[in-house]
């Protein structure tokens, strides 16, 4: 009995050493880049890995309909479908293997930094109509990388891959 007791405190006092602490902040920054920007640079290299691989099998199907919609759907849909499965995939699976309850966090920074995006109309491209209201700038159709208008690549999309990967 007196054993555990003594374990027990001497558990406590390690996990609040400066090690402790150091390796909780890496793992957790290490969540956050990979549920973030990880996992929005895999669906890209997945993209041009799929795009390479159709045009040697055949190159009029690089530029068909099939091609066309991947990339409405992967740029210019406001809910980036393909960028939260594929976050939503990446999360369970290194929630499985790793077990980091940090990786439920990860929404915050970017959750925070859309926040003040929406509130102050923070944007990256000139394009801010005054007929789009912040809601549908950032989260509709009212902001399209076709359109040169990137703020919900930049603010939207990291959010909902973040999200999906911290469930």
């Amino acid at each position: 009995m007196r054993s555990r007791v003594g374990s027990t405190s001497q558990m406590s006092r390690n996990q609040k050493s400066g090690g402790y602490w150091v390796k909780s902040a890496l793992v957790f920054v290490m969540h956050q880049v990979i549920g973030t920007e990880g996992v929005i640079w895999l669906t890209i290299l997945g993209t041009f890995l799929l795009r390479g691989s159709i045009t040697l099998m055949h190159e009029a199907w690089a530029h068909s309909a099939f091609m066309r919609a991947m990339h409405l759907i992967l740029s210019n849909t406001p809910f980036f479908p393909v960028q939260i499965a594929a976050g939503a995939y990446l999360g369970w699976r290194l929630y499985c293997r790793w077990r980091h309850r940090s990786m439920l966090w990860v929404w915050i920074l970017p959750g925070v930094v859309l926040a003040y995006a929406v509130s102050a109309l923070l944007t990256v491209s000139p394009y801010l109509s005054a007929e789009t209201g912040p809601i549908s700038h950032y989260f509709g159709w009212g902001c399209r990388a076709d359109d040169r208008c990137y703020d919900q690549l930049f603010f939207t999309q990291p959010f909902y891959t973040s999200v999906a990967y911290s469930l």
